[in-house]
């Protein structure tokens, strides 16, 4: 009680700043530095003191992934990751198929013909996936490179190595070669018009695994080019874009070590904060996201600064702050020196006066308080009840010295 009055905390604001915390929070996490000083003094030496902030601080340290996980699923997204990639692609599947088997169907007898084939034909890039696309698929060994079967595979053969070259940033070369795929498209589709259908049955799924994966790459990007991205996207590109932002966030939970500060690997930097900032819908789930996280810093800094912090000099003065026994140091606070006098002489003719150093009565009473979340109401009831005492004994000693004054002068009279 008399580090937490020693920080001059008001009692509403302690219990406000728990409350927001939930319900983890203990009193060496919204107490000030006399708080923590005391808590590290507790677990100076072995005892009550210490068990109990291992149980607490070092549990709810190992459960922060948990927690976090928990709170990606409620704000962010609570899409599984891998089960939602696998919706999308059965998704796909079960449309494009009909449509592709229709457009094979449909076909002409001798193949694709006309200017524009023959000119794409003869293009080396088309020759080179035409051929990769027979040295991978062997079925396609027998069939005439005018085939819908053999241009389909050079189709996304292209599309591929687009995607491969833009990764690299080689964007010329990634826009070239996606205008080579658009007018391989429009020349089969102007001949086989099912086959534009299952192009595009295809295209909106995978456009929704490419958001998907795009959002589980967020961190590599600059928030102004994921910004420009997200504009780009329909409203369900976005929703699985976000799934993605969520397993990304998920992965980097779960491949920290037991007792790091997830937190901070979260939301440490600035960096870090604007790219997650432009990868969510809007500012309010990001500051929901980032408020629950900063939760778990606060929970982080307790636990380092109480079990692993410096065991010098400091922390052997900070034990020393409650190696007086507790009952009679509240009696001191509340009703001063000659109060606390009379409590050590009354325990002393009851013959309990051994009790004074019980250093395990006293350390298991302030391991409860400071590392116990139930204790923060009663302790915070508490100091406001002493606080009120004081004031009133303040107010009461003044209008006695007060009528003393304005008597003394009648008596001379």
């Amino acid at each position: 009680m008399r580090a937490l009055e020693s920080d001059a905390i008001d009692p509403a604001r302690v219990a406000a700043r728990a409350r927001q915390l939930g319900p983890e929070a203990t009193l060496a996490d919204v107490g000030g530095p006399n708080v923590r000083g005391l808590a590290r003094g507790a677990v100076t030496r072995p005892g009550p003191a210490r068990q109990m902030a291992e149980q607490a601080l070092e549990r709810r340290s190992l459960n922060q992934g948990r927690r976090i996980n928990q709170t990606i699923d409620d704000v962010v997204s609570g899409r599984n990751f891998a089960r939602t990639t696998d919706e999308i692609i059965e998704t796909r599947r079960a449309a494009a198929t009909p449509l592709y088997e229709r457009a094979f169907r449909e076909q002409p007898e001798a193949g694709l013909t006309g200017e524009s084939i023959d000119r794409l034909l003869a293009n080396p890039t088309v020759r080179s996936a035409i051929s990769r696309a027979r040295r991978i698929n062997l079925d396609l060994q027998d069939l005439p490179d005018n085939s819908l079967e053999v241009l389909d595979q050079a189709y996304k053969f292209i599309g591929g190595r687009a995607n491969a070259v833009s990764r690299t940033g080689d964007n010329v070369t990634a826009r070239s070669l996606n205008n080579l795929r658009e007018n391989l498209r429009g020349a089969i589709v102007e001949r086989v018009p099912a086959y534009g259908e299952a192009l595009n049955a295809f295209s909106d799924q995978s456009l929704l695994l490419d958001a998907l994966q795009a959002g589980r790459n967020f961190a590599r990007e600059e928030a102004e080019l994921t910004a420009k991205t997200i504009s780009r996207m329909s409203n369900s590109e976005k929703e699985f874009f976000v799934a993605g932002v969520a397993q990304s966030l998920r992965d980097i939970v779960n491949n920290t070590r037991d007792g790091v500060n997830v937190a901070r690997r979260l939301l440490g930097t600035q960096t870090a904060r604007n790219r997650l900032r432009a990868a969510l819908p809007d500012n309010v789930t990001f500051r929901q996201f980032q408020r629950q996280v900063l939760r778990e810093q606060v929970f982080a800094e307790t636990t380092a600064a109480v079990m692993r912090g410096s065991r010098t000099a400091p922390m052997l003065s900070e034990a020393a702050n409650i190696s007086a026994p507790l009952g009679i140091v509240r009696t001191l606070n509340v009703f001063g020196p000659m109060a606390a006098a009379r409590e050590v002489g009354a325990r002393a003719l009851q013959g309990i006066a051994g009790q004074l150093d019980s250093s395990d009565a006293v350390t298991r009473e302030v391991g409860r308080a400071v590392f116990s979340p139930v204790e923060i109401d009663p302790l915070v009831q508490e100091l406001v009840r002493q606080r009120g005492l004081r004031q009133l004994a303040t107010t009461g000693a003044g209008a006695l010295t007060g009528g003393v004054a304005t008597t003394a002068p009648q008596q001379v009279r």
